[in-house]
């Protein structure tokens, strides 16, 4: 729980004063909410082991963590949509493509965990199952992360040339 006071909007998405040319501003900004989202990730694997050794019916530390990890991690996700998107979308040729492709993976990634979120609170499906998806879950949130940061890196060292530029 202390992780969801450390990420950056989960007062309930006040926008941040940032101007949006400033990328290094974001930068650190997402930087600073991945570090947070980590701690995050970490409690709902902890969770996941808890639940793996209990009952079926017992999964509210599975529940709970799955929860706080919805609630800042779509905050998170308000931040790059705001100021993110539209920093890519003005970096290079592929800009468009790259905003996009990030909206359409943070649509995924919010679908995914309140899946988890609701079979844990209705109890749609069997513990067992629902570990298996979240920990599918977190190998994927902390890989797209480890892409996001690499791209923003190369960004902040030349603003013209992005990894992947000639593919997109």
């Amino acid at each position: 729980m202390p992780y969801a006071i450390e990420v950056s909007l989960t007062e309930r998405h006040p926008q941040p004063q940032l101007d949006d040319t400033e990328l290094h501003i974001v930068v650190e900004r997402v930087r600073r909410d991945h570090r947070a989202l980590r701690g995050l990730l970490d409690e709902v694997e902890q969770a996941c082991d808890i639940a793996k050794q209990v009952s079926e019916r017992r999964c509210e530390a599975l529940r709970d963590t799955v929860w706080d990890l919805y609630i800042a991690f779509n905050a998170h996700l308000a931040l790059e949509e705001a100021y993110l998107a539209p920093i890519l979308r003005s970096l290079d040729a592929w800009g468009e493509l790259r905003a996009a492709t990030m909206l359409n993976s943070h649509t995924e990634q919010r679908r995914a965990i309140l899946e988890i979120v609701e079979g844990t609170h209705y109890q749609t499906k069997a513990v067992s199952a629902l570990v298996v998806q979240a920990l599918a879950l977190l190998v994927l949130l902390r890989a797209d992360m480890e892409d996001e940061e690499a791209t923003l890196a190369d960004a902040e060292r030349e603003p013209d040339v992005v990894a992947d530029q000639e593919d997109g």
